[in-house]
């Protein structure tokens, strides 16, 4: 019997602590200007039934990079944290894990790419914040789902990332590699919204350790245009093919 309270306390507080970093999480987004973001649209009721240890484990491993990322810039008192550019928080992410790039990434990415990090076992280290002006999805949904039950993609598409990115960690290649797949929709398949992004991938850029080991990759794409929760259609500035 004590056992199983010691283990169900465990399992509130675990669920608490998740909830919790959701809400820090969702309060940074809206003081960047993001006011679209939801923490959960059933009052975290599935995280408090629902889901397992293990998946709320996951969920908190995905949210405490960029949570830890701003918290660390929280003493500099003469910085404006919530008003930097993607590319702030990427380095400030970078430094702070440990991780750097062979190239200069202020000539190759564009402050409007919405960047994501993957590591060897495909794992998504980081994600840009502007991320979550195309998702209507809550960060209950998000964090509680694989990524193949929220999202749709051509599959030849989605091959073609996968196999760019194994290339660069298995082979250990140091330069920029071409994924070669076309614009491409990202549709929402079970959101509120039914948000959908029209996007430009083009490159993946490898990330090295302290010891020079390709560890992990930059996945930056473009989104060119988007499907509101209206089903317009908003065309956004054409961007420059890297």
């Amino acid at each position: 019997m004590n056992d199983l309270c010691r283990n169900l306390a465990k399992d509130r507080q675990l669920k608490e602590y998740a909830i919790h970093l959701i809400d820090k999480y969702v309060d940074t987004l809206r003081k960047m200007g993001h006011d679209n973001v939801i923490g959960s649209y059933t009052g975290y009721e599935k995280i408090k039934n629902n889901v397992d240890e293990k998946c709320i484990q996951r969920l908190i491993n995905h949210l405490k990079p960029a949570i830890t990322t701003i918290s660390n810039l929280e003493h500099e008192n003469e910085l404006n944290i919530y008003d930097q550019k993607e590319s702030f928080y990427l380095k400030r992410f970078l430094f702070l894990n440990k991780l750097h790039t062979n190239y200069n990434l202020d000539e190759i990415l564009d402050e409007s790419d919405v960047i994501e990090i993957y590591d060897f076992n495909h794992i998504q280290m980081y994600r840009s914040f502007n991320f979550f002006q195309y998702c209507s999805y809550s960060f209950e949904e998000i964090f509680t789902n694989e990524w193949w039950r929220l999202f749709k993609r051509s599959i030849f598409v989605t091959n073609k990332i996968i196999e760019t990115a194994d290339n660069i960690l298995t082979q250990q290649l140091i330069e920029i590699q071409h994924v070669n797949c076309p614009d491409h929709w990202v549709d929402e398949t079970n959101s509120k919204h039914n948000f959908g992004c029209y996007v430009r991938q083009r490159i993946m850029i490898p990330l090295l350790n302290e010891k020079n080991k390709v560890v992990a990759v930059i996945a930056p794409f473009n989104v060119i245009k988007y499907r509101d929760q209206n089903g317009n259609i908003v065309n956004l500035k054409e961007v420059t093919i890297h």
